[in-house]
């Protein structure tokens, strides 16, 4: 299954298969955002063990793909919207344009709240559900 098809099945298609980093399944108001692997740390100062990076704090950064995750963002700060992430490895992390070499198909992460660190959103990973389950629209919080 690509990327792209997963996000068909989750029923929050990709606006383009390019550059669009999440989508949003306005159903039932959760917001399904692409996150690296390596961009999941722990944070000794925050309450929970694990947050995963979003964005960075760059208003000027004006390429599609960033005006649509500040959006989808803004979605799950201020209208109150269910995060979900998807998980993937990049192909070399050190490339300036990241490749997916493979995501999680199989668990689907539950984002909590959002926090500014160091000039970067990241989001509270507050655990995991089957993709079947998401798909479904069956987990509510």
């Amino acid at each position: 299954m690509s990327i792209s098809a997963l996000f068909e099945e989750l029923g929050a298609p990709l606006n383009n298969k390019m550059w669009s980093w999440g989508a949003v399944r306005e159903s039932d108001q959760s917001v399904f955002l692409r996150v690296w692997q390596d961009g999941t740390q722990r944070f000794g100062h925050l309450p929970n063990a694990y947050y995963t990076w979003v964005s960075d704090m760059d208003e000027n950064d004006q390429s599609l793909g960033a005006i649509e995750r500040r959006k989808h963002i803004d979605l799950i700060k201020n209208s109150g919207y269910k995060a979900y992430m998807i998980m993937c490895v990049v192909e070399d992390d050190e490339a300036t344009t990241r490749i997916i070499r493979e995501f999680d198909h199989k668990d689907i992460r539950l984002g909590g709240k959002l926090s500014e660190i160091s000039g970067s959103l990241y989001i509270e990973n507050i655990g995991r559900i089957p993709f079947r389950q998401a798909a479904s629209g069956a987990q509510r919080r």
